[in-house]
C-alpha cells in the first residue's frame, strides 16, 4: 500500500512546475517549460482518472488552457523575433 505521502507529493509536483512556469511568463517562457508543465499535468491527471470529479480536475483543465495561451503567445513572439 502507498504511503499517506504520496498523493500530495505527486500533485505537488505538477503544480510546482506550471506555477514556475506561469511565474516566468511576465518575462519569456520557452516553448520547453510550457510543454514541461504541460506533460507534468497531463501525468498527474492519468493517475486520478478513475476519481470522481475533483476540484483538481478543474484545476488541471484551468492550467492547461493557461499553458496553451502562454505557448500561443511564445510562438507569435518567436516569429516576430
Amino acid at each position: 500500500m502507498k504511503s499517506p505521502d504520496f498523493y500530495p507529493q505527486r500533485t505537488d509536483r505538477w503544480k510546482a512546475v506550471y506555477e514556475g512556469t506561469v511565474s516566468d511568463a511576465e518575462y519569456s517562457v520557452s516553448l520547453t517549460r510550457i510543454a514541461d508543465a504541460r506533460n507534468a499535468i497531463f501525468d498527474r491527471a492519468e493517475e486520478i482518472l478513475t476519481q470522481p470529479s475533483t476540484d483538481e480536475r478543474r484545476a488541471l483543465s484551468h492550467a492547461l488552457r493557461t499553458l496553451r495561451m502562454l505557448e500561443e503567445r511564445a510562438i507569435r513572439e518567436h516569429k516576430a523575433a
